[in-house]
């Protein structure tokens, strides 16, 4: 069939084209026709370059073959006619998009190391963005529809073929993605892709994943010390000799990759760009090319403008994902090797370094970014606890900075980076996260080893957040607090923030010279307290702000409705995380309950009784815990104020112990735990 003959027909087709079984009947004739024409023909590329605002067909008979011998006639043209083989990539990006059955073939055929898509994509300075987009497309059509139960070996080398084209698109010179954000944006969210169903080779390119994912958190933010934005190869820590090999002034590119170091550029994003949302590629793929230029051809400067800081932050945002999945997908030893990269310090102040992730977390405007930014932080956090575990810091200056010292250092460093978030932050979502990152962090902190204030400046910028008025901000606020509780030994920092009296922390190892302040002196049987009868609001003993603060979650408000009065309980995950407090603070009987005796038997009473059954074992929880630290306090203080002391408690908790214990209902979980206690 002649070429004229086929661009005329398709000119027709196009002026009546309806959608209904006719017209695909008749586009499919046309297409078989194509197939026959030669495929080094000059007019071959205008044929093909007709059909890109036509509908092609979708989901058509299996029987029918037009269609299979059209799109393998493609893939021929663009292996063998470089003048159309941009034409095929775009029209077979179309034909993918409904036709499932093709992307196999395709990943065969296209996508496999013998390919010449990566070398022409690559070496080509010249190559259409539209043209590289389209094989982004195609990728992410072929993703969507890979299963990774069921991968055959073959496809396991396109894959990795595939990998190595990504990566190289973010390293290369002749596609600077970062003139082009959607082509940057389009490579990461196949990246993430990529890492959930092959994790097994993000190990092996850890170093250049881990500089794309690091290198595009900063995309788009007004950052003084941040001139371009480029990946760089990140070595792993044992590569380098001290603190200062880290600094890299100029990116760099690994050999593999070849290219000269790229001059440095204003990195404004073009006004004329769009890009589909994350969730929105992921399900849809990315959307439809021609539409989507035409679209922003009309746009107007304002929006443009909004559409540059919307794109700017999506590309953040799928760096951090990518981040989050390199980190989950390699081992945990891999990962020690990258910590100076993920959680830097300056060693010149000892302050901040102006990179790496916590800082973006402090100058990042979106609060979907920041939020993500700090739960990859958490994770990664816990995962590196064995080697801060090593972390030391003495503030002295020395010329040797020892491993310790540097672990140490990056510890403080993201303290302060946490504490300032936490200070600044409006949004509650993120206020969250910052919370639960600085509770990750205390849980990973040596204390004793550490000769710095950041103890009391973290409990008292968590003791505000106690008393906020979202109950969420208020639980997160205390799992930082838990977290320094439940350590055995208590450093004489904490317990002064947490409101213990400096005379009552001992100094020596011996517990003789703690004052008794309780209000158990002279106490016998007549005057022991009665459950049933609430205490005073005012104490008559010195006692921590936390404890007080923990028995005011715990206990009924009385609220006046119109002429009633009514009891009110604070919500259930606060009276829990409450209750977690008064367990991890049994730890440190002497300090916080041994004086509260008579508050902590009304609370554990009503939480004993409670309606919810996972509030009762948490309250039986902490009553098994109160009475083991009973038992261990006793042991060198066994004197009479506190055996009467002990004795009023246990005369008031029993009966309630074996009265819930009695319950037919109650949970086994319950009565086991309160068994426990009483044995």
């Amino acid at each position: 069939m002649e070429p004229n003959t086929i661009l005329k027909l398709l000119s027709d087709f196009k002026m009546f084209q309806i959608q209904h079984e006719t017209s695909y009947d008749r586009i499919l004739s046309i297409l078989e026709m194509m197939s026959t024409i030669d495929i080094e023909d000059k007019l071959i590329a205008e044929c093909i370059g007709e059909l890109f605002h036509i509908a092609l067909p979708e989901n058509i008979d299996e029987n029918d073959h037009r269609l299979d011998r059209f799109f393998n006639w493609l893939c021929e043209i663009y292996w063998k006619n470089e003048c159309a083989e941009f034409c095929a990539i775009r029209v077979i990006s179309k034909i993918i998009k409904y036709n499932t059955k093709y992307r196999s073939w395709l990943f065969k055929n296209l996508f496999c190391p013998q390919s010449p898509i990566c070398e022409r994509i690559l070496e080509d300075k010249i190559k259409n963005d539209l043209y590289v987009l389209s094989v982004l497309e195609c990728l992410n059509a072929i993703f969507n529809d890979l299963k990774i139960d069921l991968i055959t070996e073959e496809q396991k080398q396109s894959c990795g073929f595939v990998l190595t084209l990504l990566i190289r698109i973010h390293y290369s010179l002749n596609i600077n993605s970062l003139q082009n954000p959607n082509i940057t944006l389009y490579c990461l969210i196949l990246l993430n892709k990529y890492a959930s169903f092959c994790k097994e080779d993000i190990e092996l390119n850890i170093s250049e994943l881990m500089g794309i994912s690091l290198g595009f958190i900063e995309y788009g933010l007004n950052i003084k010390s941040v001139s371009i934005i480029c990946p760089e190869l990140i070595k792993p820590s044992y590569y380098l000799n001290n603190a200062s090999d880290e600094q890299i002034v100029e990116p760099i590119i690994h050999p593999k990759f070849g290219g000269k170091l790229s001059k440095k550029r204003h990195r404004g994003l073009k006004p004329k760009e769009s890009v589909n949302t994350i969730l929105e590629a992921a399900k849809n793929g990315f959307g439809e090319l021609d539409s989507e230029m035409a679209m922003i051809n009309n746009m107007e400067k304002g929006q443009c403008d909004v559409l540059q800081n919307e794109i700017s932050s999506r590309i953040r945002l799928a760096s951090i994902i990518l981040f989050g999945q390199i980190t989950r997908s390699i081992k945990r030893h891999v990962l020690y090797t990258y910590w100076q990269s993920i959680f830097p310090y300056d060693g010149v102040d000892n302050v901040c370094a102006r990179k790496g992730i916590i800082f973006v977390c402090q100058v990042e405007v979106n609060s979907k970014c920041r939020s993500a930014a700090l739960n990859v932080c958490t994770e990664v956090l816990l995962n590196l606890k064995p080697l801060y575990s090593q972390a030391e810091f003495k503030d002295r200056s020395s010329a040797f900075l020892p491993f310790s010292h540097m672990l140490g250092l990056s510890i403080i460093t993201t303290y302060k980076a946490l504490i300032d978030i936490i200070h600044s932050e409006k949004c509650l979502n993120v206020l969250t996260q910052a919370l639960k990152c600085l509770a990750a962090l205390a849980e990973i902190t040596p204390f004793a080893k550490l000769e710095c204030e950041i103890v009391a400046n973290i409990i008292n910028t968590v003791k505000n957040l106690v008393h906020h008025n979202d109950y969420t901000i208020q639980i997160s606020a205390l799992s930082v607090l838990e977290v320094l509780l439940m350590d055995s030994e208590m450093p004489s920092e904490i317990a002064e923030a947490l409101g213990i009296s400096k005379e009552c922390i001992p100094t020596s190892s011996s517990n003789e010279n703690v004052p008794n302040i309780g209000f158990t002196k002279n106490v016998n049987k007549e005057n022991c307290f009665d459950p049933g009868k609430k205490g005073t609001d005012k104490y008559n003993f010195e006692a921590s702000w936390l404890i007080l603060k923990i028995i005011s979650n715990l206990e009924m408000s009385l609220v006046q409705d119109n002429t009633i009065c009514k009891k009110i309980k604070t919500p259930c995950t606060l009276r829990i995380k409450s209750l977690h407090i008064l367990t991890a603070m049994a730890n440190h009987f002497e300090f916080f309950l041994k004086d509260n005796l008579e508050k902590l038997t009304f609370v554990l009473r009503d939480s004993i009784h409670d309606g919810q059954l996972e509030v009762r074992l948490c309250g039986s929880k902490c009553m098994e815990a109160c009475a083991y630290q009973m038992n261990l306090f006793l042991q060198n203080n066994c004197n009479n104020d506190n055996i009467c002391s002990f004795k009023c408690f246990w005369i008031c908790m029993f009966p309630i112990i074996t009265h819930q214990m009695s319950i037919e209902k109650e949970s086994t979980a319950v009565k086991i735990t309160l068994c426990d206690a009483i044995s």
